[in-house]
């Protein structure tokens, strides 16, 4: 009997700390620089953009500079304005999945709890509906 009154409390503050410190957040970390070359990768192996770059070449080849020299800004422009929308829309994702995150039951110190799933630590008690 006393055993299931031990596990009926929970865990208590310290022992939240505790294994938090222990074990780190209930979370996926995600690096942003990796976003960023992924974007980068996949406008520079684009066909159009391919194309294009084969253009500027063929501009120089054939000796008109200033029509090679517009084409490379224009394609550094366009990359960039890709870039730049792509930063955008991962922002609004990553706003979007803090408003949607989701929550747990648990039991924590003998007091039954709504968290978000972050919180959560090893050897929580959770309540399933």
């Amino acid at each position: 009997m006393v055993k299931d009154e031990i596990y009926l409390k929970g865990l208590s503050d310290s022992e939240i700390i505790q294994s938090r410190d222990l074990n780190g957040n209930n979370s996926i970390s995600t690096r942003d620089d990796h976003v960023f070359k992924h974007q980068l990768k996949q406008i520079v192996v684009e066909p159009m953009f391919i194309l294009l770059i084969v253009a500027c070449v063929v501009y120089f080849f054939v000796g008109d500079y200033i029509d090679g020299v517009i084409m490379v800004i224009s394609l550094f422009i366009v990359a960039g304005i890709s870039l730049y929308q792509g930063y955008r829309s991962e922002n609004a994702i990553q706003a979007l999945r803090k408003l949607s995150t989701p929550k747990s039951r648990v039991i924590r110190n003998g007091v039954t709890l709504q968290i978000p799933v972050q919180d959560l630590v090893v050897n929580d008690i959770l309540l399933l509906e």
